[in-house]
């Protein structure tokens, strides 16, 4: 329990450090304008008590305080096809960073960071090993 208790708080840490680099909305912009911030969640929800939950709180307890936009999505069926289709979704909507929550992403953040290069990713207890050589990604990850 204290393990899962202190990596929880040094993941919404690293989640939050990664985000205040990016500062508050008036100040940052980039090619593709200004910083908007989408949580993806596996089928477990955002109130599992773990990961996605976790991920959820932190970024969009984050974006209220620096009042960034903010939106969350739920996988609906754990398929590469639909992790896909949320990432997707997320990038079109205009989200430039995403954060995706659990291990089970990692094949699609892999893919996701690859395709989409101006987009900023973070993963959380992602597999590094499916990221191999070109992905831009920040992992928060358990030992």
């Amino acid at each position: 329990m204290m393990r899962k208790l202190i990596f929880t708080v040094f993941a919404v840490l690293a989640v939050c450090i990664f985000l205040s680099a990016c500062g508050p909305l008036k100040k940052v912009t980039d090619a593709d304008g200004p910083v908007r911030v989408a949580c993806i969640a596996d089928t477990a929800g955002i109130n599992d008590r773990g990961f996605n939950q976790m991920a959820y709180e932190a970024s969009s307890d984050y974006c209220k305080i620096n009042s960034l936009p903010f939106t969350y999505y739920v996988l609906e069926k754990n398929t590469l096809y639909s992790k896909r289709s949320l990432a997707d979704a997320a990038v079109a909507s205009g989200y430039n960073v995403v954060i995706f929550t659990g291990n089970n992403f990692s094949d699609c953040a892999a893919e996701s960071s690859k395709k989409y290069p101006d987009v900023k990713f973070i993963g959380i207890d992602i597999d590094y090993e499916v990221l191999g050589e070109g992905g831009g990604m920040l992992m928060v990850t358990a030992s």
